[in-house]
């Protein structure tokens, strides 16, 4: 996970292999129609990321404290979780149109 998001950071989608493996092995293969999207994610949240994912690692490999690593991956769930459920429901509510009465 750590890779991913250095990578991510350093070159964007190019070497990152969950990139890579969505794009083009996976995606090529579904029947869905292609629909445009807001743009790569962020490199500050990416960064973010590999920030909390190499201090993971590094708590629970070198220093041993597998506990205070999985806490810390939980924290960096919190807000994953919240851009990955509520970002979708935000973006179609400011595309659709307005059904309020009187507005």
């Amino acid at each position: 996970m750590a890779y991913g998001f250095v990578a991510r950071v350093a070159t964007g989608p190019k070497l990152s292999p969950l990139g890579l493996l969505v794009t083009k092995v996976i995606v090529p293969r579904l029947p869905i129609e292609p629909r445009p999207v807001a743009g790569p994610p962020k490199p500050v949240a990416q960064a973010i990321g590999a920030v909390f994912t190499l201090t993971a690692a590094f708590l629970g490999f070198v220093l041993g404290l597998h506990t205070a690593a999985y806490a810390l991956i939980g924290v960096l769930l919190v807000p994953a979780t919240l851009g990955g459920g509520v970002g979708p429901v935000a973006s179609a509510a400011r595309s659709s149109p307005c059904s309020c009465a009187g507005a």
